[in-house]
């Protein structure tokens, strides 16, 4: 006898009087992200986070109704004993199924961040991608949902579904496992015990954008998640930063002169190095600012265009119906009609509507082409920016995250920029120029650190006077004969 696999299905329905415009491109979003999805299975759907929300854009635009019901939303766990390959597979067959073998549309986010914890996100856009018009009928109340041969109850269909092609896959693969939709209680056996899979750290919740959060479809901000690798720009710069000494402890006067001046040089270039990680920083964040905006227009007019082929697309239906209407299956046109050399003397009622059926099917067509071949124009272009901006979007992360590596959040970043410039300040105070000279001629620093030590405080003149001072026009002499 099989044994009992884990079920979990949760349903519910993506209505924009509820939710709002741009809820579900968020939604979209969040569980395309790259560190939890690891595969993205689709029908008549997409497999880059950012084509998928161009896809949904359009979708949504194309629904005119305030309380539309812009989709379905399912959230499945899918069994660990199942290998890798095989949870693909169960995903397959059933977006396949809820499709009604790709007549609508249906996107599954596979998340496999937590090995305990398989489950996979799906987004269910029921229109057929012919008509336009609903398929599952998911917002159908029961009656009409019976009227057209389905299950009365949407959500329960959906756990039908998933039940039976979850465990074809078992049966196909050897599985000696089976799922089972129906509760404890309903199959006669124990309550069962803690919510497997449901704990604090995760993040398979099937609301996963805060029903109070702002909706909107830009970016998320630049939070990374873990800590990657710095860009070679700041490798280089953390080798110069790691060879800097901490500064000095102890207060300015329990040290030398030439020693207040080395921690001095050390603070202002720590100072620098914090000072070019934050430019480097914001430089980067406003690439990939502009490149989203460029990304999010070019994603608009693919929308747009989106909206514009499926309404020619959608004529050329309803032109190809009327023209087999008014046509033999061998493609001859109804009626009768008496013509002289070109010249129409009579014709039928019946034949007169198969001649404008005609007319209007090729003018139908024509658009639709020309509209299709607009469209794959915007979204090759969609594509190119959307992937110039996630490479901008990239190295702008790598840099936010040195920065939080090395330096800590942006305020920490900040006082520690401070606190350096402050050490600047307080081991220079009180340096004469006749002190720098003194300390040269006695060998303790050498005449360019002593013009920085006058730079970094911003004694320009002085620096210049002491670049220019005898000894060191002495210094720049040969040996004497």
């Amino acid at each position: 006898m099989a044994q009992a696999a884990y079920f979990r299905l949760e349903h519910s329905a993506v209505n924009r009087a509820r939710q709002g415009w741009g809820y579900l491109a968020a939604h979209a979003n969040y569980a395309a992200n790259v560190r939890k999805c690891s595969q993205i299975i689709h029908v008549n759907g997409a497999d880059n986070r950012h084509a998928i929300q161009n896809l949904i854009s359009a979708h949504e635009y194309s629904l005119t109704r305030k309380n539309a019901r812009v989709a379905d939303k399912v959230l499945l766990s899918l069994p660990v004993e199942l290998t890798e390959e095989h949870r693909h597979e169960a995903l397959r067959r059933f977006l396949r199924s809820i499709t009604f073998d790709g007549r609508t549309r249906a996107i599954a986010f596979y998340h496999s961040d937590h090995a305990h914890n398989p489950h996979a996100h799906v987004i269910l856009l029921d229109r057929d991608v012919q008509t336009g018009q609903p398929v599952a009928l998911m917002g159908a109340n029961r009656q009409n949902r019976l009227k057209a041969g389905l299950e009365p109850n949407a959500t329960e269909w959906l756990r039908k579904t998933w039940e039976t092609d979850c465990n074809s896959v078992f049966s196909e693969f050897g599985y000696s496992l089976e799922v089972d939709r129906r509760s404890n209680l309903e199959r006669g056996i124990e309550e069962a015990g803690e919510h497997r899979g449901w704990q604090a750290e995760n993040d398979n919740a099937l609301d996963v954008v805060p029903p109070h959060a702002p909706i909107s479809d830009e970016k998320p901000a630049l939070q990374p998640d873990s800590v990657a690798q710095p860009d070679e720009e700041d490798a280089r710069q953390g080798e110069e930063e790691m060879a800097y000494v901490a500064v000095d402890e102890r207060k300015p006067e329990e040290l030398s002169a030439a020693e207040r001046v080395y921690v001095a040089r050390m603070a202002h270039q720590e100072a620098k190095a914090i000072q070019g990680a934050i430019e480097r920083r914001n430089n980067a964040v406003q690439r990939y600012e502009a490149a989203r905006l460029v990304a999010q227009r070019a994603a608009e007019a693919f929308s747009s265009q989106g909206i514009v082929t499926m309404a020619a697309e959608h004529a050329y239906y309803q032109a190809k119906q009327a023209y087999e209407a008014t046509h033999t299956e061998s493609g001859r046109a109804k009626g009768f009609k008496l013509a002289v050399f070109g010249k129409t003397l009579w014709q039928s009622e019946a034949n007169r509507k198969a001649e404008e059926a005609e007319q209007s099917l090729a003018g139908a067509d024509y658009k639709a082409e020309f509209a299709k071949k607009d469209l794959d124009a915007l979204s090759a272009q969609s594509q190119t920016e959307s992937r110039r901006a996630q490479e901008l979007f990239d190295q702008a992360e790598k840099h936010v995250q040195y920065l939080q590596t090395v330096y800590g959040t942006d305020q920490e970043a900040d006082e520690a920029l401070k606190a350096h410039e402050a050490s600047v300040t307080a081991y220079m105070e009180g340096i004469s120029m006749e002190e720098l000279v003194v300390m040269v001629e006695e060998g303790e620093i050498s005449v360019g650190e002593a013009v920085e030590a006058l730079q970094i405080m911003g004694r320009d003149h002085d620096a210049e006077e002491l670049a220019n001072h005898e000894f060191h026009q002495q210094q720049d002499q040969g040996p004497e004969l």
